[in-house]
């Protein structure tokens, strides 16, 4: 999603900074101050990084994930910027809610996928507020398309599995209904609000459940 972003924003000519993992380990002692360092009052700063139930879905993961969180924090206290925008997930809200809406309460069903995104939305919200920072929550559903690297189960997992091994693997009848977007059209997204500096809660979805049968 990052590096979709990065590429929409260098088109639209925006002067960006790209920082991978590679860049800055975000779980690393320290990395809040060296990215404290990187940033500007004027600046905006698009959180996105995040380790997905398909790269783990234990205690260890969850806390790296918010190892990430307190550090954006920290260095987001030490350097104040003119926007921040959040990447999460809709699975802060119950699996069970629908139709969902940014008025639904964040209350995630049962893993730590979504416990940890309600926990970093809230990190940002108490860092931020006593300095009135602008603050946008983007909550999409499961995305997809080139470039994209989660590896859950829908159109990324089918697409690579076809490839390597000649062969889409469907849970029972593939009647199960999702919602997907499309990667590019949540970049699009994060640009207009890059822009708009909006500010409060975004849920980013078709509105369509398909199912994998075809």
């Amino acid at each position: 999603m990052a590096a979709a972003t990065l590429r929409r924003l260098q088109r639209s000519g925006v002067p960006v900074i790209g920082v991978s993992g590679a860049d800055l380990d975000l779980t690393a002692s320290g990395s809040g101050d060296r990215l404290a360092g990187l940033l500007d009052e004027h600046d905006a700063l698009v959180f996105v990084p995040a380790l997905t139930p398909d790269r783990g879905r234990d205690i260890a993961t969850l806390m790296q994930n918010l190892r990430m969180g307190e550090h954006v924090c920290a260095a987001l206290a030490k350097r104040r910027v003119a926007h921040v925008v959040y990447v999460g997930s809709d699975a802060v809200y119950d699996e069970q809610a629908n139709p969902v809406r940014e008025t639904s309460c964040a209350q995630p069903g049962a893993g730590f996928h979504g416990t940890m995104h309600a926990t970093r939305e809230r990190m940002l919200i108490e860092t931020l507020r006593p300095q009135g920072t602008p603050l946008a929550l983007l909550r999409p559903t499961l995305i997809f398309g080139p470039g994209d690297t989660h590896n859950g189960y829908g159109p990324n997992r089918f697409v690579r599995t076809a490839w390597a091994e000649r062969v889409i693997a469907l849970f029972g009848g593939g009647e199960e209904k999702r919602d997907h977007v499309f990667i590019d059209d949540v970049a699009a997204l994060i640009e207009l609000v890059l822009h708009s500096r909006s500010v409060g809660v975004l849920n980013i979805a078709t509105g369509a459940a398909t199912s994998f049968r075809g």
